[in-house]
Order: structure tokens, then sequence, then C-alpha cells
């Protein structure tokens, strides 16, 4: 089994990506690094590299690293971030898994940078556990798919939303959806994700949600719920935005 494993990175400590590379070969064909634009551009690691013209946003990344899998015929693609909040040693959880089903898996985080990530993340959770019956880390990179699912999904994000429109696209492509939860690690505090790029991922599942309402295989009473928070989600997050100004 071909296994590609993609990781966007900008920005990231060199010495701490360099670690990642060296764990994550142990169970991997092939790594596969995407500098976006670093100010310091990425290079003489002991893996495929390949580097973005400008900062054009992890979504953007993320598919170029898809299409690479698809042109060279890999059989599994696993994703990663680049600082350090994923341990390569789960690797084989999800390939173990990967073996008895095909689909999406989901990296699962049992922990948070902080009080207010996890809250936002929990209450992220809850939405997508409503519409798609099962409690998933939205935010979460930490995942792997199979070459035929991936090539069903019809991406468009170039930013962080790329995470939750993958599990969204997966949902309605009728593609397999498991998780696999994630120890604890240590705290990083860096992110790259700030209170707009939440208002972001907010107001992208709500759009999701109006775009694609017929197709959401839910209770009559469900969809009517998601409909209506969506509508009014839509509301809360435009006056955020004129707020945060």
């Amino acid at each position: 089994m071909k296994i590609l494993c993609i990781i966007p990175t900008f920005n990231e400590d060199i010495i701490k990506l360099k670690k990642i590379i060296y764990e994550s070969k142990k169970y991997v064909t092939e790594i596969l690094v995407i500098d976006d634009g670093s100010k310091i551009p990425i290079k003489n690691l002991d893996c495929k590299i390949l580097t973005n013209k400008s900062n054009y946003g992890k979504g953007y990344s993320i598919k170029r690293g898809f299409r690479y899998a698809i042109n060279q015929g890999y059989d599994v693609i696993v994703t990663m971030d680049a600082d350090g909040e994923h341990n390569p040693k789960y690797i084989p959880i999800f390939i173990k898994k990967a073996n008895n089903l095909n689909g999406l898996i989901v990296g699962n985080r049992s922990s948070y940078r902080s009080v207010w990530r996890k809250f936002l993340n929990e209450f992220g959770k809850i939405w997508v556990w409503i519409l798609i019956g099962k409690k998933i880390d939205f935010s979460s990179g930490y995942k792997l798919i199979d070459l035929d699912s991936l090539k069903k999904l019809e991406l468009q994000s170039n930013g962080f939303e790329i995470d939750l429109e993958i599990i969204l696209e997966s949902y309605k492509k009728k593609i397999s959806i498991c998780t696999v939860l994630l120890g604890k690690f240590d705290l990083i505090k860096k992110s790259h994700m700030h209170v707009t790029d939440f208002l972001k991922l907010n107001i992208f599942f709500d759009n999701w949600i109006f775009k694609n309402y017929d197709l959401i295989n839910r209770h009559f009473f469900i969809k009517k719920f998601l409909y209506l928070f969506s509508f009014i989600g839509k509301f809360v997050n435009f006056i955020f935005r004129i707020i945060i100004r």
C-alpha cells in the first residue's frame, strides 16, 4: 500500500518540522511538505518539497498535495500539521483502521492549546454532530483518506476551512467517516488561526447548509433546526465582523 503524508507549512520551526519528518518516515511511503510562502523558504529536508509562490492558505496547499497524490497514484493519503500538535506515532492507528474500511478518518484531539480554543472546538463539534450524527473534531488537520474517496471530493476552500470542508464533502458524497482518538500533546501556544478564521469557519458551515440543504439526510425537524440556526449564525457572524473591524 502506497501511503503519502502531506504536511503544509508556513513559517514553522524547521527543527520541529525535521523531527516530524524523521518520525513519520517510519510509517509512510513518501512525505510531501508544501511550503506556503514562508519568509525563509523551506529546503534541505529529507522529503519531497513543493513551494507556493506566495502565502495562498492552508486549503490551497492541501489541495495541491491532493493533486500530487492523485497524479502519483497513492493508495492512502495522510495529512498532518507542521507545528508539532500531531504526533506521527498515531499514523499506524490511522492505517490499521483504514485497512478495515474505505473513507475518511479524522483524528479527534483530547487536548487543546487553551480553554478558549477548547470551547470553540467543542461548540463546532456539536453542530457537526447535529448534521452528521457523529462527534468529529471539525478543525483537526490530522486525517487519512483513501484515493478513491479523495477523487470524489469537490474542494473549493483555500483557507483553514479546508479541514471542515473535507468532512462536509465526505458526508455529501456518502463517504464513510470515522474517528481515532489522539492522545495529549505538548501544549503549543503559537497558532496561525485567529478569531476571524473561526468566524470564517462558522460562515462556511452556514453557507454549506443553505447550499446543500436538499442533500442532508437527517430527520425533517433536524434539517429545519440546522437551517434556522444557520440563518441566525450568518446574522451573528455579520455583527461580529462589524465589531472586530
